[in-house]
């Protein structure tokens, strides 16, 4: 994968070396272009598998299980989860805190901490979910001002923008009976 500070040197170098305006220009597209690959490529975000609903096998988040439905293994509520978090989305794709996965083990912390075994009809909802083409134009306009500011010779400090992200996370917390395991 391409890095960030090499499309800014091959930027620079371009700039730099008296080339007319249409290959500036085309330097600028390139690095728009490198810009959005990069961040295509780093927005995958895999999260484990939640728990089975039996609840046997190994704990997915540390030592809780969490499931969306309900568990199958006799167990008994203790408490609701219902918490808001935020976490933020580097050049508006790539989940760098309070991404969905943090989420998940930040809640198992909350369950742990209070003596639950697990979460059963857990929920994270995205608050202010971002359409495809919503994130594709705040790219641009990111990789736009980054090759501005590399075309002055400034650092190209848009790099460090995002997204603020805001999930509003519910679920019922349970302790396992002891006959059932």
């Amino acid at each position: 994968m391409v890095s960030v500070q090499y499309l800014h040197k091959r930027i620079r170098k371009y700039s730099n070396a008296g080339l007319g305006g249409r290959t500036r220009l085309a330097a600028r597209l390139l690095l728009c272009i490198g810009l959005m690959a990069l961040s295509a490529c780093a927005a995958v975000s895999r999260t484990p598998p939640l728990s089975r609903p039996d609840a046997t096998g190994k704990p997915t988040f540390g030592s809780i299980y969490l499931t969306s439905g309900t568990f199958s293994r006799p167990h008994r509520p203790v408490g609701v989860v219902q918490m808001t978090l935020k976490g933020y989305r580097w050049l508006h794709g790539k989940d760098v805190a309070g991404g969905p996965n943090d989420l998940l083990y930040t809640v198992a912390a909350l369950a742990r901490d209070n003596g639950a075994h697990g979460i059963q009809h857990l929920e994270l909802i995205d608050t202010n979910p971002q359409t495809k083409a919503e994130k594709i134009a705040a790219q641009i306009d990111t990789a736009i001002r980054v090759a501005e500011q590399v075309e002055k010779g400034d650092p190209p400090t848009a790099l460090s923008e995002g997204t603020e992200t805001r999930y509003f996370v519910k679920g019922e917390l349970v302790i396992f009976d002891k006959e059932g395991g």
